[in-house]
């Protein structure tokens, strides 16, 4: 199962206000709420390259992945 894993990268930005940042960097009140809440089951390609540059990371910094329960 793929995560996303930002609030990591906001602790070590020193990003105190998460919401407010991505919506000042261009993301639509409605999609930072989604993406801060992990509820967003897609993930747009245009975001993932927002927050890359916004955040200076690499996409795989983004997201985690677990292995799902009983799957091989």
């Amino acid at each position: 199962m793929l995560t996303l894993n930002l609030s990591p990268i906001f602790k070590a930005k020193g990003i105190e206000k998460p919401y407010s940042f991505l919506v000042k960097a261009g993301l639509s009140p409605h999609s930072a709420n989604s993406i801060l809440s992990s509820k967003t089951r897609v993930f747009r390609l245009d975001h993932i390259e927002l927050l890359c540059t916004i955040l200076v990371c690499e996409p795989n910094d983004l997201l985690n992945w677990t292995p799902d329960k009983g799957v091989a």
